[in-house]
């Protein structure tokens, strides 16, 4: 299983960023939240989707990382340089934490959900899903368990009632941003 981590310092592309974590209690919201900005970019990242294309990181970006208590999973959103939301990557995740130094990380289940602002979504990797139970990279459980947080994300996408969506636009134009 692959761990990942939210400062994502590994990120070749990115040449200048700055990240913080921030820790919420509030009646919309328990859990950490990371963020990170995009000062500049070596290249940006545009990502084709089946009707567009989307520009998911560039100069002046900042991604916020909710990593709601209690849940399996984990939502970026990805904000321009204007303030706008591109796109929300949600990721099927196993467990998160934080390092000794306060990063936080999370186990990936590969199976990933992007939510974009007209409110049609996308799954993504079920392919690597599949591929990481078959070569035992995962259990059946964690199998499961990525399966079962999907149907939960997508129904609620469907029924516009994801509310963590919303707990990134209290970000936008934030003092702590």
């Amino acid at each position: 299983m692959k761990v990942k981590y939210a400062d994502r310092s590994h990120w070749n592309r990115v040449k200048e960023r700055s990240f913080s974590v921030h820790h919420e209690n509030s009646e919309s919201f328990q859990g950490a939240v990371a963020v990170l900005h995009i000062h500049k970019v070596q290249t940006r990242l545009v990502i084709p989707y089946e009707d567009s294309n989307i520009c998911i990181a560039d100069d002046g970006y900042v991604w916020v990382q909710h990593f709601p208590k209690g849940e399996h999973f984990t939502v970026t959103a990805m904000i321009n340089q204007n303030g706008n939301v591109v796109q929300w990557y949600i990721d099927m995740i196993h467990a998160y934490g934080e390092t000794e130094d306060g990063i936080p990380w999370y186990e990936d289940l590969y199976l990933d959900v992007v939510a974009l602002p007209n409110g049609g979504y996308y799954t993504l990797d079920h392919d690597e899903l599949d591929a990481a139970w078959r070569l035992g990279d995962i259990t059946r459980e964690q199998y499961d368990l990525a399966l079962r947080t999907h149907r939960k994300v997508t129904s609620l996408l469907e029924l516009g009632q994801f509310d963590i969506l919303r707990e990134a636009e209290k970000w936008v134009g934030s003092d702590e941003i």
